[in-house]
Formats: C-alpha cells, sequence, structure tokens
C-alpha cells in the first residue's frame, strides 16, 4: 500500500519518491506530498498511524499530523492550491487500489478453478 501512496503522490505533486521516502525535511510540496501518503493509507481506517510511521521510518505522530494538515488543506482549500493535487493522487491511489483488488480476485477465482 506504501508504494501505492508513494507514486501517487509523485505523479500528483510531480515529485521523486526519493524525496518523500528519504529526506527527513524539504520543500513544502515534498512535505505536503509526504502527508498525503500518510492520509491516503490511513483514510478510512486501512492502517493505523503507527503502522503508517513505521512505514516511512517516522513515528504515529508524524502520520497523525500529516492527516490533520491534509484535512485542513482539503476544508480550506489553500496552501498555495494543494487541495486539487491532493485529490489528483487520491484519484490516482483509488485507481491503482482498484486495479489490485480486480488482480486478486482474478487469482482467487483462478485457484478456486484449479482446486476443482
Amino acid at each position: 500500500m506504501r508504494k501505492m501512496a508513494v507514486v501517487a503522490s509523485t505523479l500528483a505533486f510531480g515529485v521523486e519518491d526519493y524525496e518523500i521516502l528519504k529526506l527527513k525535511r524539504g520543500n513544502e510540496r515534498i512535505c505536503v506530498a509526504r502527508m498525503c501518503c500518510y492520509w491516503m493509507m490511513m483514510r478510512d481506517g486501512e492502517m493505523s498511524s503507527i503502522r503508517v510511521g513505521l512505514c516511512f521510518k517516522r513515528d504515529h505522530a508524524s502520520a497523525l499530523n500529516g492527516c490533520r494538515k491534509i484535512n485542513h488543506i482539503l476544508e480550506l482549500d489553500h496552501k498555495s492550491g494543494f487541495s486539487g493535487q491532493v485529490k489528483k493522487a487520491l484519484q490516482y491511489f483509488n485507481a491503482f487500489r482498484e486495479k489490485q483488488r480486480e488482480n486478486q480476485n482474478k487469482r482467487r477465482i483462478q485457484e478456486l478453478e484449479n482446486a476443482l
């Protein structure tokens, strides 16, 4: 899931994956892209803040703070127009997840057919 979130953010924000994963600090665009990853992974309760923090070698408070900031960006539509990029990243992320679900379902059907 981390890989899908990072790729979605890199496409939407125009940053490199190593900038999101490796840099401790960066410019505002990189920070918002990283927080967007946290938000997408925690959205709908799919991952806990502790797990998200571990994925990015940070603590759970960083993940919670990032999610809170992304929610503010979306609610207030501020931060130099980042809300459009967050929405675009979410579209990419949802498309990746849908493709992953399709592939999982195909594998399950194939396993069932092979078992018969």
